[in-house]
């Protein structure tokens, strides 16, 4: 097992920190006053000229029109794909449900939405149709 209690030790010796004087000759423009600073970075600063911010404008509004133009043709095929396939079906395709027979009583089951109380009610009735009540 390889021991690195001691290797801290040797990092924190303090021969790793600058000197004020040090510090003021590697960093010039923290040592001046804040207008100075303000200054000194302005006039080292590059501002993007009118083309170049056309030029970034342009390129943006290509990737965004083949980006829209990719997602919408690729919504398209797989839509086309999916109804094709029967999976999903075609907006002009109504289906005509006026033969649809229901089960005896399906439409009954909406009186229990009506209220809990008138739920409560059809379910004991129900209930006691399944299972008579006990005469002991």
């Amino acid at each position: 097992m390889l021991d690195l209690s001691g290797f801290g030790d040797k990092l924190d010796d303090g021969t790793d920190e600058l000197t004020p004087e040090e510090r003021a000759e590697i960093d010039k423009i923290a040592n001046m006053p804040i207008w100075d600073q303000i200054k000194e970075e302005l006039a080292n600063t590059r501002f993007p000229t009118p083309l170049a911010v056309f030029q970034t404008a342009c390129v943006m509004a290509l990737i965004f029109a083949v980006s829209a133009t990719i997602i919408l043709k690729g919504d398209v095929v797989i839509r086309d794909l999916y109804m094709n396939w029967g999976f999903v079906p075609r907006p002009d395709e109504v289906y005509d449900f006026s033969d649809l027979e229901l089960p005896e009583g399906f439409l009954d089951q909406q009186n229990l939405e009506s209220g809990i109380s008138d739920a409560f009610e059809t379910a004991k009735g129900i209930a006691d149709e399944i299972i008579p009540p006990s005469t002991n």
